[in-house]
């Protein structure tokens, strides 16, 4: 890190590219914070059906995602287990008001670990800021 002399005082100058990806982590874990929360209030107060699904995109490495039909809306669903085929029906928990689908495998402990790993981000994010605007942590 440059030192800067500013009135005979040595000062450490901030690094504006630190703080730039600071303020990004933290936004980054505002977003998934909220979107976390919204998905688990969803399978907490969300109404239970039975929807059948209508698309599977399959991934090489696991995770397929796809598509229930809930009312005549296709939404999408995530995490759909390898052993399911068009047709097949799951258990969803539905929000009318966001039109938002949740399956009901995802339990309280699916919610927790993604919380868990979001507040890994808020700590990164915010070291980052306070790194860049103190100047320490640099050489």
């Amino acid at each position: 890190m440059k030192k800067q002399r500013k009135n005979g005082i040595k000062t450490k100058k901030s690094n504006f590219w630190i703080i730039l990806l600071g303020i990004f982590i933290v936004s980054l874990f505002f977003f998934l914070a909220n979107l976390v929360y919204t998905y688990r209030d969803v399978r907490m107060t969300g109404e239970p059906r039975t929807c059948p699904i209508v698309e599977i995109t399959y991934n090489t490495k696991g995770g397929n995602s796809g598509s229930v039909k809930v009312d005549g809306q296709i939404l999408a669903v995530s995490r759909l287990d390898s052993s399911l085929e068009i047709g097949d029906s799951i258990q969803v928990r539905y929000d009318k008001e966001r039109v938002i689908v949740v399956q009901e495998k995802f339990d309280e402990g699916s919610f927790i670990i993604f919380f868990a790993l979001d507040i890994v981000l808020l700590i990164i994010g915010l070291s980052l800021l306070y790194a860049g605007i103190t100047g320490k942590g640099y050489p």
